[in-house]
């Protein structure tokens, strides 16, 4: 039997540091069979008393000196709370965290998870590495944005527990990623914009024109009210979005902060929209589905004959979420820089427009050379 006491065989060797008023302590402590230990002894930031045993008192010191140094600059964290199974901690992340995010990405992230789990899921959140971290992401057999998507749910959850007090750091910080898939660069011209807002006839061309020629998303379009619209400002107000997940739509804000803008209205948008809002009471939907309600896109492509009528103008392999692209594309011609094309746009981060419409600059040194050449002019006679 292992006294803890030590003192029926006089074994105490107590080494004390204090913590405000809290002290801690190393303990030696001798078993009947005459094995040695040490009992790290201390007190957690609420006054709890702690403790661990090791082989050695080197290994004891150290670890009341490090729980001493992490309770004085408030970084503790339970030794123990480590280890917690990474799919517990995943429950109360969804448990904590995913109301507040929008249904479209609760469902995505849920999806992800289901890429983690079967791998990591009972790894103890303590014990995990960046190599396993690495290894995950490597041998994950997906898609390169399925990977990064658990990836990033993954390092979410790390963060969550970095938050809580459970783990000191997330581990999967500076992993190697597959690269992202290249932006995709189907825009149409203004001649095809048009053709295609004609060719779907009157059920169609309204929605051609607001996401071709004010980068409305679907989700946004389909949430339009009337009141936001004001054709005396000539200005469309970014306030709502329908979002589909699980086979349902959900109505609420727009996609991010950054999503509610107001655009501006061309003129043939506008001259759509007067005749579309006539006799609308302000709280109707502009764009409504034919039995009422928000409209979804699948409908609207069968509804439009969307695939017939592209094929039929020549237009391979176009998606509604195309228009929106081809209004940066129309944006940029019409001379907005790339600062206003992220704001009408309702980008979060410029690196977000850059990456999708930096190809739309590549004339732009030879503008530059030319202008220089234009001041340039007389000392070059």
């Amino acid at each position: 039997m292992t006294s803890w006491t030590g003192l029926e065989h006089g074994e105490w060797n107590l080494k004390c540091w204090r913590v405000g008023e809290q002290p801690m302590a190393v303990q030696r402590r001798v078993s009947k069979s005459g094995r040695v230990r040490w009992r790290a002894r201390y007190y957690d930031p609420t006054g709890l008393e702690r403790n661990r045993t090791f082989d050695t008192k080197r290994e004891a010191v150290r670890f009341a000196a490090e729980q001493r140094e992490s309770t004085r600059s408030g970084q503790w964290v339970d030794p123990r709370a480590g280890r917690t199974h990474l799919e517990a901690l995943w429950e109360d992340f969804e448990r904590d965290l995913l109301p507040q995010r929008r249904p479209t990405t609760r469902q995505n992230y849920r999806a992800a998870w289901r890429n983690v789990s079967p791998v990591l899921g009972n790894h103890p959140v303590g014990r995990l590495k960046h190599s396993d971290v690495q290894r995950f992401v490597t041998e994950l057999d997906k898609g390169a944005e399925t990977v990064r998507m658990a990836y990033r749910v993954l390092s979410l959850v790390l963060d969550y527990a970095v938050s809580n007090r459970i783990v000191a750091q997330n581990v999967a910080k500076g992993v190697r990623l597959p690269p992202a898939r290249p932006p995709r660069e189907r825009i149409l011209t203004s001649d095809e914009l048009l053709s295609l807002a004609d060719g779907l006839g009157q059920v169609g061309r309204g929605q051609v024109l607001a996401m071709g020629l004010a980068g409305l998303r679907w989700s946004e379009l389909a949430a339009l009210r009337v009141r936001a619209v004001d054709l005396k400002a000539r200005r469309i107000h970014v306030i709502e979005g329908a979002t589909e997940a699980g086979g349902k739509l959900h109505l609420g804000g727009p996609k991010s902060t950054n999503s509610r803008r107001k655009v501006p209205i061309p003129k043939l948008l506008a001259a759509d929209l007067e005749t579309r809002l006539a006799n609308k009471r302000p709280s109707d939907l502009v764009y409504p589905a034919p039995c009422g309600g928000p409209d979804r896109v699948g409908n609207f492509r069968r509804r439009t004959s969307w695939d017939t009528v592209c094929q039929e103008l020549g237009l391979e392999d176009v998606t509604p979420h195309d228009l929106r692209r081809t209004f940066g594309s129309l944006a940029r011609l019409g001379g907005a820089d790339l600062r206003y094309i992220q704001k009408t746009m309702g980008h979060a981060s410029i690196t977000t427009t850059s990456r999708v419409y930096a190809h739309l600059y590549d004339t732009e040194p030879d503008k530059v050379a030319e202008g220089i050449d234009r001041v340039t002019a007389d000392h070059a006679k």
